[in-house]
């Protein structure tokens, strides 16, 4: 015979009452309705709603001469961890540019419990950093950050890198910052003293940092010595050509 109502769904009128049963073996309560013709309504239970890793703070502060990055979450679910990412070839004005990334932060996977990080960098030059966080699921699903800026200062009257790379063949490439805008004169010499390049020769802001470059493609290989002089300091670097 036809079984019209093969979970025994209790009738009241035109429907019957619902019923809770576990149809999916997912260990919750899935529900049941019907009507008096026979036909079923099942509903079927996906358990809570996902709680989405929830970003409450994200701060950048200086620490030392580093910047320690801080970020907190109020819950997360299927976390993996975060990518620090900080902004490469930036334009102020635009804040456009590459991201290259610093590091990663284990996350704490699914939690209800606020959960607080912490990343540290060091050596990074004078001028405007922007850093972001790239969340990572354990699915491969990802999501940004809002970006955070900082402004890393000129410790005394100006910050010169070292050049890379050195030995170099043809180009190698440093950078210059001063603490007061002043005017500023970079050349190369050989060991003869003979000036073989002026790298640049003009007014430098305070506080921003400027790449430089050695094109040694027509000079001879050997010893060179890169000097930077403005109104409040002289620097020198010493780089090898190897060709």
């Amino acid at each position: 015979a036809l079984v019209t109502n093969p979970f025994g769904l209790a009738d009241v009128g035109d429907f019957s009452a619902p019923a809770f049963a576990d149809l999916d073996s997912d260990l919750d309560q899935d529900l049941l309705s019907g009507e008096r013709s026979g036909r079923l309504f099942y509903f079927e239970n996906l358990g809570p709603t996902p709680i989405p890793v929830e970003l409450s703070s994200f701060t950048a502060t200086l620490d030392a001469g580093a910047v320690l990055l801080r970020w907190q979450t109020q819950s997360e679910t299927n976390n993996a961890g975060f990518e620090v990412h900080r902004l490469l070839g930036q334009d102020e004005a635009a804040g456009s540019g590459a991201f290259e990334m610093l590091g990663f932060v284990e996350g704490h996977g699914t939690t209800t419990a606020p959960r607080s990080y912490a990343f540290r960098t060091e050596a990074l030059p004078p001028g405007t950093h922007r850093f972001r966080l790239r969340q990572l699921d354990f699915d491969g699903a990802f999501e940004y950050s809002p970006t955070v800026e900082l402004v890393v200062g000129v410790p005394g009257t100006h910050a010169l890198s070292s050049v890379y790379p050195n030995p170099f063949n043809p180009r190698a490439t440093f950078t210059l910052a001063v603490q007061q805008g002043q005017r500023v004169k970079v050349s190369v010499y050989d060991v003869l003293g003979r000036r073989v390049a002026v790298l640049f020769d003009g007014t430098m802001t305070g506080g921003e940092t400027v790449e430089m470059a050695v094109e040694g493609a027509s000079w001879t290989s050997g010893v060179y010595v890169i000097v930077a002089a403005g109104e409040t300091f002289r620097a020198e670097r010493t780089v090898t050509l190897v060709k």
